[in-house]
């Protein structure tokens, strides 16, 4: 009889995207284990389709719902229970801890859990469909279709605005359309094709994977990006890519000069 097993990785976007990858390190440890997981409503879009995972328990809001996550993870009848989420102000702090100092995000969530990750990149499945409705958006631009992203969570990991409209007319100027994935509040890019708002989170996955390249910021977007394989070029403004930020060998970060430590 496969045993029952439980990931707890609720939000926020990046993070849920790790969650993909952080699922093959449970099934590579334990190939017969039946894997359910719970994340936010909001972000089970990043979560279906993988094939790692049997079920996908929903919650509104992590800090409201808690007490029903404990209940399910106590309760549920499940033999492995693996909390990746950061529950206190010391999780919050990892990097600063001495046993995850200089490791990324991921390390930190896998070595919390006591799993390994067999190959660090990221994985998003979008559905057949999707990929369909975005060809058909690609196919009016030739094919040449270089996607932006501009504003985070975290105004300290943002690159200003006006730097974004500068790089899209060199880009432009070599023969290449910007469209520009996000949300509705994100700082809108002059004269690009503006999807902001319009994509599922899975549709923006399948509309990045037909694009040439993708330009961001440290944001759950980037990691979208990442996860379709396509060439990634990250701004990062506080954060560092030794510990924040997508992963993968077709990633390129840009960093500003930083003090020594």
């Amino acid at each position: 009889m496969n045993k029952k097993g439980l990931g707890i990785l609720t939000r926020t976007l990046g993070d849920v995207c790790i969650g993909n990858t952080l699922s093959k390190g449970i099934k590579a440890k334990y190939p017969d284990i039946e894997l359910d997981w719970i994340v936010e409503a909001r972000y089970k879009d990043i979560l279906e389709g993988n094939p790692d995972i049997k079920n996908i328990i929903t919650i509104e809001e992590t800090g409201k719902d808690w007490d029903k996550v404990l209940r399910m993870a106590a309760c549920d009848g499940y033999d492995k229970v693996f909390m990746f989420q950061q529950v206190n102000s010391v999780d919050n702090m990892w990097h600063h801890n001495n046993k995850y100092r200089h490791s990324h995000l991921i390390d930190f969530y896998a070595r919390r859990c006591g799993i390994t990750i067999p190959e660090r990149r990221l994985y998003m499945y979008p559905d057949p469909n999707d990929f369909i409705e975005m060809e058909k958006i690609i196919a009016n631009y030739d094919g040449k279709m270089v996607a932006m992203h501009t504003t985070s969570l975290v105004t300290a990991k943002d690159w200003l605005i006006e730097r974004f409209n500068e790089l899209a007319d060199k880009i432009d100027d070599i023969g290449y359309t910007i469209c520009q994935v996000g949300t509705k509040q994100d700082k809108k890019i002059d004269n690009s094709i503006d999807l902001r708002g319009e994509l599922t989170l899975r549709q923006i996955a399948a509309f990045l994977s037909k694009c040439k390249c993708f330009i961001g910021i440290d944001s759950g977007i980037s990691y979208i990006a990442a996860s379709q394989g396509i060439p990634v070029i990250c701004i990062m403004g506080m954060s560092s890519p030794v510990t924040s930020g997508p992963i993968g060998s077709n990633v390129t970060f840009i960093e500003p000069q930083r003090p020594p430590e």
